[in-house]
């Protein structure tokens, strides 16, 4: 109660100023390790999947958009890296800095997206919990899909629970314009990731079950 009360009163949304903090917090942290990691081998040597979609990127960028084989893994984020590397030449620094402002963006909407049900206090925890959140720095300064997942996953919950204070929505254009963005970005997502299609809504549904013969 005292919690609702306090959204009434505050509203749901998250100040500028809390968003903008919370940006550069984020983007400062990623940014000092990136600094700690330049001139190391870890920049330089890519293994596994970062090799992998850096040598795919590279094809892309040299005009091989559409391969001759079956895709090894989904395929987004080599044409990320194509499209990087074909307006600004081979340069993974830059697709890191990229993906560390992404990491940045999305520690700012998992605040924005928690101030939609919970008090600006709560939220505010929230983006820095996800700005300091060690594993998404860590892939964020990677050659790795998972960053661009992170960052896209963000979007969607912010966008999710925006569209939820909506409910119903204003008129048929607006729904749709709303469908068409979800559908958009879930299917960038599972361009992504491969296991997105797995709706986690179907997990929901079974623990509400469980809770519900438990209750």
């Amino acid at each position: 109660m005292a919690v609702r009360n306090e959204l009434d009163r505050e509203g749901p949304c998250l100040a500028r100023r809390t968003a903008l903090v919370i940006f550069f917090l984020a983007l400062g942290v990623r940014l000092l390790a990136l600094a700690e990691l330049a001139g190391s081998p870890w920049n330089d040597v890519l293994l596994g999947d970062a090799r992998h979609f850096d040598d795919w990127g590279r094809r892309i960028a040299a005009g091989e958009w559409r391969g001759d084989q079956v895709f090894y893994q989904a395929p987004l984020y080599p044409y990320f890296l194509g499209g990087v590397y074909a307006l600004f030449g081979h340069a993974p620094l830059l697709v890191r800095l990229l993906q560390c402002v992404l990491g940045a963006l999305a520690a700012t909407w998992i605040a924005a997206g928690t101030a939609r049900f919970a008090s600006r206090r709560t939220s505010a925890a929230a983006g820095v919990l996800a700005a300091l959140y060690p594993p998404a720095i860590w892939y964020e300064l990677q050659i790795e899909k998972t960053a661009l997942a992170y960052g896209l996953t963000a979007l969607l919950y912010c966008l999710a629970l925006a569209r939820g204070e909506l409910a119903p929505l204003p008129s048929r254009r607006t729904a749709t314009r709303w469908a068409l963005l979800a559908g958009i970005l879930l299917g960038a997502l599972t361009l992504l990731r491969e296991n997105a299609p797995e709706s986690p809504g179907e997990r929901q549904q079974q623990d509400g079950r469980v809770f519900a013969q438990q209750g």
